[in-house]
This record gives C-alpha cells, structure tokens and sequence, in this order.
C-alpha cells in the first residue's frame, strides 16, 4: 500500500503551517493570553489611569493579536518566495518503508520510526522529524489518496503520537 502525490508548496499552506505551529505551542497560547489581558486592561483603564498606559495597554494588544499572524503571513511570503525548494514541485512517496521525498535528483527516505509525532492543520498534515522540523503534506495534493496517507500513518506510527481526527 502506497500514495504517491506531488506538492506545490502556497503562501496560503506555509502559512497555515506555521500559525499551526506557533499557536499550538505554549509561546502561542500566552501570547493570546497576553493579547486578550492587554485589550481587557485597556477597557478597564479608559479613564481611570493615565491616558499613555490607556496606549501602551492597546498597543500589547495589537501587537500580541495583530502583528504576530501578520508577520507570519509575510515570513510565508518571504519563504515561498526565496527558498528555491518551494519553486519546484516536491514529489512524495508514501508507504510502509516510510515517506520518500524527491526533487530532481535529490531524494530522501524517512523511515517511520523518525516521525517524532503527527498533528493536522486547516489544509495539512504535518510529521515531525523534530521539534522545529516537519513534512508539510497538504490535503488538496493527495487528494483521493488522503484515506491511504491517514492508514500508513496509523499503521506506523505509536497511537500516542498521532494527532489527528
């Protein structure tokens, strides 16, 4: 049993990797946490307190709510941009040796035993090689072949380690 698919790596699938992966972390939790105490302090201070802390409140809000996805959004630009990796297309095989990865000439095989855990976002799956370091494999470029991905990954990687519905 295998899939084979190609990728083409978007701005729109990096991006949602990576909101996935920041806001699931617990940087990204306090973050939000930060943001929403900053927007609660700045209600509760209009008027009672100094009109430049009322500021300096909306301002942690804004940045800790606004700037970081926008800045995420632009370092997604930037990625898919510049990395010449996301130029071409990433073709992957998929099957109980592990996730082969081939562009061009270059070719890798992870073997299933070196996915650290799998999570899943809006359009992906992601398999971790490592705490920063993952395979972005997006639902629209398996297409019919998802159901067969889902079953590889069930079937090779520890129950505990998978986070996916």
């Amino acid at each position: 049993m295998s899939a084979k698919f190609d990728v083409k790596m978007t701005k729109r699938i990096l991006y949602d990797f990576l909101m996935t992966h920041t806001y699931r972390s617990f940087a990204g939790w306090f973050s939000i946490i930060i943001g929403l105490a900053g927007i609660v302090l700045t209600v509760s201070s209009v008027g009672k307190a100094e009109t430049m802390m009322t500021v300096v409140y909306g301002l942690f809000s804004v940045y800790f709510l606004l700037y970081q996805p926008l800045a995420l959004y632009a370092k997604a630009a930037k990625q898919i941009k510049m990395n010449p990796m996301y130029r071409e297309l990433l073709h992957y095989e998929v099957s109980d040796k592990g996730i082969l990865s081939s562009q061009n000439d270059q070719q890798v095989l992870i073997p299933w035993e070196n996915i650290l855990k799998v999570t899943e976002s809006k359009y992906s799956f992601l398999l971790y090689t490592g705490k920063i370091s993952s395979f972005v494999l997006p639902r629209e470029s398996m297409g019919t072949q998802i159901t067969v991905v889902e079953g590889l990954i069930r079937k090779h990687v520890a129950s505990g380690k998978v986070k996916i519905k």
